[in-house]
């Protein structure tokens, strides 16, 4: 039994660094995130502080 040739393709590229949040290409989502929690807390507080 012959041993399986291996693939003369080109290596998977990897990559360079590990994609930040701050990424253009991963910007949309993490940002929209960000926002709508930063919103909803600053909402909670100013509901606790005017109850008081």
């Amino acid at each position: 039994v012959e041993a399986p040739e291996p693939e003369t393709g080109p290596p998977p590229p990897a990559p360079a660094r590990r994609a930040a949040p701050w990424d253009a290409d991963s910007s949309g989502p993490v940002l929209g995130t960000a926002l709508v929690a930063g919103l909803g807390l600053g909402a909670l507080i100013a509901y606790l502080l005017k109850r008081r």
